[in-house]
């Protein structure tokens, strides 16, 4: 049975917006807070609707049915160092935040590994596109990298537009491509 009280949110005490973890990971909250509030405002100065707090989930991504995520709330999965701490640094925590422009990664689809690539690739284009910055490092790298200058030489509205859509779509958790979302007819 699942301890509530070790699963229940405890937030920083700054200023707004909110950024809370699990009780049982509050020694992380400095770790994510200032990730957290940068990946806040980057979504609000790109997006509409964008999220206005970030909290931990207790649920795995991959183990859990994909279900709607709250559109005012970026969820977040954080995992620990074992020292303590977060795994991730400052820089990656944001990314982490802004993948998928701020939404969480549905579970790999069993015998979908085609589907399940565009999907990453379409998630990092568009953090890429929020940083304005390239994608870091990774074997979907590459892709990313062509989808996000290939947004980016829409125009600014359509490139906005493509990518709310993008969330959108994340945040509802359908069998969607992101990537045609995404990209469009332009791949």
């Amino acid at each position: 049975m699942p301890d509530t009280a070790a699963a229940a949110l405890v937030c920083d005490s700054g200023p707004e917006p909110a950024v809370c973890v699990t009780r049982v990971h509050a020694g992380v909250l400095t770790d994510l807070r200032d990730p957290a509030r940068q990946a806040l405002a980057t979504l609000s100065a790109k997006l509409p609707q964008a999220p206005t707090a970030v909290h931990e989930t207790p649920e795995s991504w991959y183990e859990v049915p994909p279900a709607p995520q709250p559109q005012d709330v970026l969820l977040v999965e954080l995992e620990l160092a074992p020292w303590g701490g977060a795994k991730a640094g400052p820089d990656e925590l944001r990314w982490r935040l802004l993948d998928g422009a701020g939404t969480r990664p549905r579970a790999y689809t069993f015998g979908s590994p085609d589907a399940a690539r565009a999907n990453r690739v379409a998630r990092l284009a568009a953090a890429a596109w929020l940083t304005d910055g390239a994608p870091p490092a990774g074997p979907d790298r590459d892709a990313a990298l062509q989808t996000w200058q290939a947004l980016g030489a829409l125009p600014a509205a359509e490139q906005r537009d493509r990518v709310a859509a993008l969330r959108k779509a994340a945040l509802a958790c359908t069998e969607v491509n992101l990537l045609d979302i995404l990209a469009g007819d332009d791949r």
